[in-house]
């Protein structure tokens, strides 16, 4: 009788351990994503994509740097040329030497423009970058090999320096923050003097994060064109 008893409750235990054990695997289950749900893309809305056209039109004030990968900006990065954009026109102050293209000593850090308004940037810009006024500007998109996707977009201008081409804006495009302050950056090149091409990436800083996109060959925006140069 003994032995039957201590066979009963070694049964119930094993029992009780089996139905606990499910409860907790549920449970767990419940609390941790599926591996599939981690691995699934993060579509964003649509409406946050900003297309460059737009972001040309809405940010007036763009940086210039030579950093060309993105762990190379940082709050030290140096400004080389300040970006105007309004109306439909381009000018850019270019801190740079031209005798032999360093940087002058009052020239710009991204930290020092993190607190800057608009027009702190353009009067210190105005009083120790070279202006340098580009004229009216355009877009024109150069597409894939499959003539499906946008691969870059060059800034067409009614003036340039005549040892440059027209730059490009890239597909590289991230959004990153210094100091709590939001920017969003974007690869560009040019041909300067001799064929070699001069990168780096262009910023603004944005009220919130925001992502911009390079403009489609559908855009109704009518200072884009597709391919035209």
């Amino acid at each position: 009788m003994h032995r039957k008893r201590k066979w009963l409750l070694v049964v119930f235990i094993g029992l009780l351990a089996a139905v606990l054990g499910a409860c907790g695997s549920e449970e767990s289950s419940a609390d941790t994503p599926s591996q599939e749900s981690q691995d699934r893309p993060q579509d964003g809305n649509p409406d946050d994509f900003v297309p460059l056209s737009e972001a040309l039109e809405e940010n007036a004030i763009w940086f210039g740097t030579s950093a060309t990968e993105p762990g190379s900006l940082t709050r030290d990065t140096s400004i080389g040329r300040v970006f105007v954009f309004h109306k439909g026109a381009v000018k850019y102050y270019n801190y740079r030497d031209p005798a032999d293209s360093t940087l002058v000593e009052e020239h710009l850090t991204i930290e020092d423009v993190v607190d800057m308004s608009d027009k702190e940037i353009k009067k210190h810009a105005k009083q120790n970058g070279e202006e340098v006024d580009l004229g009216d500007y355009s877009l024109d998109i150069a597409l894939d090999d499959s003539g499906n996707l946008t691969e870059f977009e060059r800034l067409i201008t009614d003036q340039r320096p005549e040892d440059e081409k027209y730059p490009t804006f890239s597909s590289t495009i991230m959004p990153t923050n210094f100091f709590d302050t939001d920017f969003v950056a974007i690869g560009t090149s040019r041909l300067v003097k001799g064929g070699w091409p001069a990168s780096g990436y262009l910023l603004t800083k944005v009220d919130k994060p925001t992502i911009f996109i390079l403009d489609d060959a559908d855009t109704k925006n009518k200072r884009v064109t597709v391919e035209e140069y």
